[in-house]
């Protein structure tokens, strides 16, 4: 899995290495149980969950569907680590999504990293 900046905030938007990550945190099945619920011909739409349990960051990851196209849609992780930031972080962020974006469903997932 990807090594995670150790002093500062960071955002991978890049699909596959993001994809990797949720798939290691063991959140892919959620974000394709819910896609699956929705379906995919909601327009514009955000999901994230939260994970709390990775040692050394808090970690949101969110799925984006801005419409069918492969480049319209993916998965982003953002990263915080634990020793610079409290957990707050996260409802923050969760927070900015809603006002910019409104989220469809958020939970916080209690994994353990693979």
């Amino acid at each position: 899995m990807t090594k995670f900046a150790r002093h500062k905030h960071e955002v991978i938007t890049n699909n596959d290495e993001a994809l990797e990550i949720v798939t290691a945190l063991g959140l892919l099945d959620e974000f394709l149980k819910e896609q699956k619920l929705f379906g995919e011909a909601m327009f514009c739409s955000v999901s994230v969950r939260t994970y709390k349990r990775h040692e050394t960051h808090w970690i949101l990851a969110g799925y984006f569907h801005k419409s069918n196209e492969k480049t319209e849609k993916g998965f982003f992780i953002a990263i915080w680590p634990k020793r610079l930031f409290q957990d707050s972080i996260l409802d923050e962020a969760v927070a900015g999504y809603e006002r910019k974006f409104g989220i469809m469903k958020l939970k916080d997932s209690h994994h353990d990293v693979a």
